[in-house]
């Protein structure tokens, strides 16, 4: 712990401004989207937000796996899926490790639903965003995001200037991320499975 300070202050000081930390707020708006991409296909987003559970006191609820059911695999991920299917491309869906994505467990509604559904898929690595080419696509929108002239004050605002940056974002960018999985497995077997640079 080089160059580490530590403090110690007396019971006396525990309101005194010099001996306490500010931390910033996280700002209220905040938005979840769910999003796909592959070869020459970039995907609506998705925006889903939390709500309160019944429960007083409860934790806020996220995308549950009905939510998931329905709002992203039943409305987005079947029709493309059937579509694909119509013009004879392939389609393998990446799944992060996320608890509602039902990765967890073949014996739930998730794995049901796409097996019903013949959706061929896979549950990425846990902790792994090397290994799933749109977090790199997440990452890109993040940074546009951050270098627009004029930053988004309400969750509409924010909605739109995501939606525009989305759709910004090339295809051919995209494209040359997936086209880089082989490279980057094969750098994570000669790391002994270890990040990439990616």
């Amino acid at each position: 712990m080089e160059n580490s300070k530590w403090v110690i202050r007396g019971k006396e000081e525990r309101y005194c401004p010099n001996c306490m930390q500010h931390r910033k707020k996280r700002l209220k708006n905040v938005l979840h989207a769910w999003g796909a991409v592959g070869i020459g296909y970039k995907s609506p987003l998705v925006f889903y937000e939390y709500h309160k559970k019944e429960k007083p006191g409860g934790r806020e609820s996220g995308l549950n796996m009905i939510r998931y059911r329905d709002e992203v695999l039943r409305s987005h991920v079947l029709p493309l899926f059937q579509r694909f299917k119509k013009e004879k491309r392939a389609l393998l869906l990446e799944v992060d490790n996320d608890g509602c994505r039902g990765t967890r467990s073949e014996s739930n509604m998730i794995s049901k639903f796409m097996s019903d559904c013949g959706i061929p898929w896979y549950a990425d690595p846990p902790q792994s965003p090397d290994m799933s080419p749109i977090e790199n696509v997440w990452r890109i929108l993040k940074q546009h995001l951050k270098q627009r002239r004029k930053q988004p004050t309400t969750k509409e605002d924010l909605k739109d200037a995501i939606i525009d940056e989305w759709n910004k974002i090339p295809q051919h960018e995209i494209d040359s991320y997936i086209e880089s999985m082989p490279d980057r497995m094969e750098e994570i077997e000669e790391r002994y499975g270890l990040q990439s640079r990616y």
